[in-house]
């Protein structure tokens, strides 16, 4: 298996801010159909964190849910009263505020759960352990040590820019789905501003 990105953290690093620091495009900008690549998806319509802050780390039988939100809500009881009238096992729930990683028993390897956004999920896990030999430097963590390109997509018509947009039911293309840069898209399916033949547009964002 090979993880998107590595993580160093301290244990005196709080898990609101290791959650924090997990990036997913899930969690930056909502999966909305728009009008064309001029829409601003800085715009609070596409603020998925803040429309759905809800978030859950889930270690050693705890589920620990992020509830610094006034909307957010727990995700973990379903899933703990499922487990219970399977006789999968006994978990319960907490929330992550002023739990550090130094409270935390874990085995290195082993592999945890992040759940955001409803059902999006990430396996985590916490690889290795050491003393740090410069504690100034601990404002630097949390922080994203390496990051794999793997995941990352390409436009589908010049394969050489990252995708920034996801055209769906075109019959331009040959598959239901591709992905595109803003260049490409913009010259391919759009005359003076307006599309040259019916499809979705939705916005996406690679990992870098």
């Amino acid at each position: 298996m090979r993880f998107a990105y590595e993580i160093e953290a301290l244990s005196s690093n709080s898990l609101t801010e290791i959650v924090d620091s997990i990036k997913c495009f899930s969690n930056e900008c909502l999966f909305l159909e728009v009008p064309d690549t001029k829409v601003d998806l800085n715009s609070e319509r596409f603020d998925a964190k803040k429309k759905y802050p809800s978030q859950t780390i889930f270690i050693e039988n705890v589920f620990y849910n992020d509830y610094r939100s006034p909307h957010a809500i727990d995700l973990s009881q379903e899933v703990i009263k499922w487990a219970k009238e399977k006789n999968i096992g006994s978990f319960v729930s907490q929330s992550m505020e002023n739990v550090y990683l130094k409270d935390l028993k874990l085995k290195l390897g082993y592999p945890y759960v992040y759940i955001h956004q409803g059902n999006c999920e990430h396996i985590i896990a916490f690889s290795d352990a050491k003393l740090l030999a410069q504690p100034s430097y601990s404002r630097n963590f949390p922080r994203i040590s390496s990051f794999s390109t793997k995941y990352n997509i390409n436009c589908f018509l010049c394969f050489h820019m990252l995708a920034r947009w996801m055209v769906v039911r075109c019959e331009r293309f040959p598959h239901e789905k591709v992905f595109l840069c803003t260049e490409c898209c913009d010259s391919y399916l759009y005359l003076d501003g307006k599309k040259v033949t019916d499809f979705k547009l939705y916005p996406y964002k690679n990992d870098v």
